[in-house]
Parts: structure tokens; C-alpha cells; sequence
């Protein structure tokens, strides 16, 4: 009861939990009790530190645990969903399924994901969105880093990008870096808005059901790209190079490492930068870079 209020949203998520039990025990709060040391301020002043403690019911206890501390709990399931939540309809459903197949038939144990945030575009004198020079210079450095990153052996699968001209503009461009891969247009990669974030953006004033549309759609681009390989061998692996962008590639981020999603926009991710993430096929998860931009020169980094 004594939780004082906190910046964070761990600690607040506490003291809800804390305050429902207590009212719901009622006088019998301190029936049946274990005692917890609960950090509830840390002071650090004249030298010296405040710690507070207090009493927690079992029942309490284990509320808060099941609330707030298995959270952050890795799930190795994370990727087990529904089948019909992976189908977004068109030719992806077939890419899916084509994917799996191979997967299986070559043993594949480890699938890199390479994101790339589309190169910088302006309007031109019709109004179409087209890559700058330096866009352009971006995606070219961009297709040829990757072409060093990426080991012989690794089977790169296809170049997919969104449905905007520039993420299409700027996939063709790296493509030149790369024999005989196809270049394939998702319209799952979609840009959007899927949750408020944390602490908000004064310019961001989107209503619940307009965030709750763009994460039913990026729920399901996510789990079509993101889902694990078949096989149990890791030196086998393949890779898949996304161009789309920020917001998108921020939350998939943020999906995949299971880190709140709130917390995408406390990141930043520039044009033409690489993440790199790789999944197992038990599901684990490394994220081996992110947001790097080393291959372009001081003066082609733009946002």
C-alpha cells in the first residue's frame, strides 16, 4: 500500500497490482503473509541511502509475480501462433509455404533477417517519390555491404521490399549487388503506427482503433518474415533482406527481442542502415547489429 508513485512503468504496474490485492484481501492482507524486501526508493544523499520495505501477502506475492516479474521472461514459443495469423493473402501465402517447404527439404537450422530502412526520396516536379543522389548512393553502398556481410554459403532467398516507390526503388538498386536473386514486392511491409509510444510524441494523436488496425496488419507481416527454420542444422542457413521502414522495422525489433513495443520510438534507425537479426530453430533470437550505417560516408547519413 505504501509503493509510492513512479516514472516507470515497471513500478507502476506494482503498485496497481499491489493496491487491487490489498483491496480484495481486505482485513485479511497480513493473513498467511511472507515477507519481501520491496525496493521502493533508492536515495542517495549527504551519503547516505534510503531503502523502504514492506509486507506482501502470498497471495499478493504471487499476483505480483505472475504481473510483473515473469514478464520479462524470455518465451521460447514466441513464434507459435495461429496459422491463419501468418495469411495476409496474394502471392505471400505462396512465399510462406515455398519457404517452409525448402526449409525442410535442405535442413535449413538458421535464418538471418537483414532489415534496411528504404535511402532518402523527395518529390519531383510531378510529385512522385523518387530517391535523391544521395538516396540512390545510399542504396548502392547499402547492396554492396551486403554482398560483403552475406557468407557464399548463405542462400539469399529474396530481396522484399513495400509497395512505396522508394523501399522499390531502393531494393532494385541494392539487387545490382547480387546474381540471380528475385526482388519481390510484399504489401504486408506496410509503414504504420502500432502502439502509442513510451513516453509519448506530442505529434503522434492516433485513436486506439486506428493503432489496433496497423498492429492486426504488422502482427502478420511479422510472423510471415520472422518465423523460424525447420531444420536442426545451424551451419545451414538462408536470409531474407527487407527494405521497408522505420516504424515498422522499430516494432519488428522490439517484437522479436521481446522488449516492449512501446519502447520503438527510443531508437532510431537511418536510411539505408542494417539490422541484422537471427533466429534458430528453437526459436532463439540474436540481434547482431542494428541500425548501422559504417558502409556510407559522414555526409550520406540522413534521417
Amino acid at each position: 500500500r505504501r509503493l509510492p508513485g513512479s516514472r516507470g512503468p515497471i513500478l507502476q504496474q506494482v503498485r496497481r497490482k499491489t493496491e487491487q490485492a490489498a483491496a480484495e484481501e481486505g482485513a485479511g492482507f497480513f493473513q498467511n503473509f511472507r515477507v519481501i524486501p520491496t525496493l521502493i526508493s533508492a536515495v542517495v544523499a549527504g551519503g547516505g541511502a534510503v531503502v523502504g520495505f514492506d509486507f506482501l501477502s502470498k497471495r499478493t506475492y504471487d499476483q505480483l509475480y505472475e504481473a510483473v516479474y515473469k514478464e520479462f521472461q524470455w518465451d521460447p514459443s514466441w513464434f507459435a501462433v495461429d496459422p491463419a495469423v501468418r495469411l495476409v493473402g496474394g502471392p505471400e501465402d505462396t512465399w510462406a509455404v515455398d519457404r517452409r517447404q525448402e526449409q525442410e527439404r535442405t535442413e535449413i537450422g538458421m535464418r538471418t533477417v537483414i532489415f534496411v530502412r528504404h535511402a532518402q526520396y523527395a518529390k519531383d516536379d510531378k510529385g512522385q517519390l523518387k530517391l535523391t543522389n544521395t538516396g540512390k548512393q545510399q542504396a548502392e553502398a547499402t547492396g554492396k555491404r551486403l554482398r560483403e556481410l552475406i557468407p557464399k554459403e548463405c542462400f539469399v532467398r529474396a530481396i522484399y521490399h513495400s509497395q512505396t516507390a522508394p523501399a522499390g526503388e531502393t531494393a532494385a538498386i541494392m539487387a545490382k549487388s547480387f546474381a540471380r536473386v528475385p526482388v519481390r514486392e510484399a504489401p504486408s511491409l506496410r509503414e504504420g503506427i502500432p502502439v502509442m509510444p513510451d513516453p509519448p510524441h506530442p505529434n503522434l494523436q492516433l485513436s486506439e482503433e486506428e493503432m489496433a488496425a496497423d498492429r492486426e496488419w504488422l502482427d502478420k507481416a511479422f510472423h510471415r518474415f520472422m518465423d523460424p527454420p525447420q531444420g536442426g542444422d545451424a551451419r545451414n542457413t538462408d536470409a531474407d533482406i527487407i527494405v521497408a521502414h522505420g516504424n515498422m522495422l522499430r516494432y519488428f525489433i522490439c517484437k522479436v527481442a521481446q522488449i516492449d513495443p512501446a519502447a520503438w520510438l527510443r531508437f532510431r534507425l537511418l536510411h539505408s542502415s542494417v539490422t541484422v537479426v537471427q533466429i534458430d530453430a528453437r526459436g532463439g533470437v540474436l540481434v547482431r547489429q542494428m541500425g548501422d550505417v559504417g558502409h556510407l560516408p559522414a555526409e550520406a547519413l540522413t534521417n
